[in-house]
């Protein structure tokens, strides 16, 4: 290489490539009550996709027809979310960031257990 960097290291393949890219994505979250927008970060939106965001970013671009259905995939996906509510300054104004921190496929016999237990300690 001219610069001489890139000499001094072991060829990095496209996965180096794929580690690089970040996610950063913004949804809108609902059921039957209401919706809230969120934002999905790196290993939460990797578990949504199935992929790293290089990977995806290269589908996008070389396949779309893959691209959809891997959307597609990740909204129909059953997922259990972990929601942090951060409050935010915003010039003058405050805010309400929701950041999604845990994404897991559900298990309803131990979530609805666990509500169950919650609940009864508020009665």
């Amino acid at each position: 290489a001219e610069d001489g960097i890139r000499d001094a290291q072991e060829s990095r393949g496209l996965g180096d490539v794929y580690k690089r890219q970040r996610y950063m994505v913004q949804a809108k979250v609902s059921d039957h009550t209401n919706f809230l927008k969120v934002l999905i970060m790196d290993e939460e939106a990797k578990e949504l996709f199935g992929r790293d965001a290089g990977e995806l970013e290269a589908i996008q671009t070389l396949n779309a027809a893959e691209f959809k259905t891997a959307l597609t995939e990740a909204l129909f996906r059953e997922r259990l979310w972990t929601v942090q509510a951060r409050f935010d300054e915003y010039n003058p104004h405050f805010r309400v960031k929701f950041v999604i921190k845990g994404l897991e496929a559900p298990d309803f016999v131990t979530a609805n257990a666990t509500m169950l237990e919650t609940l009864e300690n508020f009665a």
